[in-house]
């Protein structure tokens, strides 16, 4: 006689089964590769009719199909981001590899690419954030904002980057001769 929570069996115990069942109102499934029904599948794995079927390589683990990755692991050395339910090297434009949770995360709004989720991480700046406000990038710095800070000023002709005022200038407008 199977154990309950089997539904066949090649002996009594619940390590003895060759497909599993729902028991106590719990479903078992059938490790992968093993005669071992359990509550959840192990990483790697995921439910699928009683059974636990194997993840795709890149994913750490998944559900609902092989592919639906919800965590990632390493591919060849190689460190992967989550990102849409799938697992990739380098995260997409706009987004950044957070690696505290190993997923690609939403750039600050005015970033266009960064490295981080603050306005003080962008590699570019976001020329029309929602077809409104401006972003210029500070001159030497990783920073994104509205306004450049004092002794640049904003010259949306180059590229949207602050430019150096003049020397002699502790502020300018416009062009960067144009002192106030």
């Amino acid at each position: 006689m199977c154990a309950d929570e089997c539904l066949t069996c090649i002996g009594s115990t619940i390590n003895e089964c060759t497909s599993c069942t729902s028991f106590n109102g719990s479903d078992y499934y059938l490790i992968h590769g093993t005669t071992i029904c359990n509550q959840t599948c192990p990483d790697g794995q995921y439910e699928d009719n009683n059974k636990c079927l194997i993840c795709n390589t890149e994913c750490l683990t998944c559900s609902l199909t092989s592919s639906n990755c919800t965590s990632c692991g390493r591919v060849n050395g190689v460190k992967l981001y989550l990102e849409n339910n799938t697992c990739v090297a380098v995260c997409a434009s706009g987004t950044y590899m957070n690696s505290s949770n190993s997923e690609c995360e939403t750039c600050a709004e005015g970033c266009l690419t960064c490295d981080g989720p603050t306005l003080n991480d962008c590699q570019s700046c976001n020329s029309s954030y929602n077809g409104s406000e401006m972003y210029y990038k500070y001159i030497g710095e990783d920073t994104c904002a509205t306004t450049c800070p004092r002794g640049q000023y904003i010259n949306s002709d180059i590229d949207y980057r602050c430019q150096q005022c003049y020397f002699l200038c502790q502020a300018c407008v416009t062009r960067y001769d144009n002192c106030v």
